[in-house]
Formats: C-alpha cells, sequence, structure tokens
C-alpha cells in the first residue's frame, strides 16, 4: 500500500463553491480583509503588499480566473517551494510543497480551483468544511 500525499476533496453534495474558496484564499492565504466600497464586497490589501495606491480589490476570483490565481501562487517563491499544475483524469492537478514538508494537492475541473484548493491545504486548511 502507497502512502499518499493528503488530497482536497470534499464529501459528495458538499463541495465548496467559488464563493467560499475565494474567501478563504483572500483571509488565510493573501492575507486580506474584508470590507464593502459603494455597496460590493471588496478585500482590504496591506500596504506592504499593495501596488502603488491600491489598497482594496474587488471582484477578485481566483477560483474561477486564471489571473486571480497566478496572485495566489506568487505567495509560493518557487526558491522555496516546488509546484507542480497540470492536466489528470480529473481535469487539473495542483500540488505544492515546501521543502521538509508533505505536499498538499488537489484535483478539480478548472486550474484555477485546484491551484486554490492546494493552496489552502498548505495552509492547514481542512477544504472539507472551510469556516469563512
Amino acid at each position: 500500500m502507497t502512502d499518499k500525499p493528503p488530497r482536497a476533496f470534499a464529501p459528495r453534495g458538499k463541495l465548496l463553491t467559488n464563493s467560499q474558496i475565494d474567501c478563504a484564499i483572500a483571509r488565510r492565504v493573501m492575507g486580506w480583509t474584508a470590507s464593502s466600497a459603494h455597496g460590493q464586497p471588496t478585500w482590504n490589501i496591506p500596504v506592504s503588499q499593495a501596488v502603488g495606491r491600491v489598497i482594496y480589490q474587488s471582484g477578485w476570483q481566483p477560483s474561477a480566473d486564471m489571473r486571480d490565481a497566478w496572485q495566489v501562487l506568487a505567495k509560493f517563491p518557487f526558491a522555496e517551494w516546488d509546484i507542480i499544475l497540470c492536466t489528470c483524469a480529473e481535469g487539473w492537478y495542483c500540488s505544492i510543497s515546501h521543502r521538509n514538508e508533505s505536499t498538499r494537492y488537489a484535483e478539480a475541473d478548472t486550474a484555477p480551483r485546484a491551484i486554490c484548493l492546494a493552496a489552502l491545504m498548505t495552509h492547514r486548511v481542512d477544504v472539507k468544511e472551510v469556516g469563512v
């Protein structure tokens, strides 16, 4: 029997919505806090992470938009982390591992969703029950 690394999955009928994943990524991986601007939900970005004068982000959907998913992967510097993203039978496979820690991986129907689930697992978030 092979010892497989932890895998991201949710029991049938309890799949996380993209909105739940995006919220958990923003808070737990990116370190952002929630707020609203002009009645729209936004994320406050710490000044240390802000580019120019941008201090909030709205419409950010890393679980559905590959451009936003790349921002998530940028939180894992390649000098310290090994990242694999490829197609698989389930659709997409993403694994993220840090030097001496076990590999966290996820399979999903889209690349952005696989990236987000694997990223959450590296932050010790149980993707079956993300309390956001």
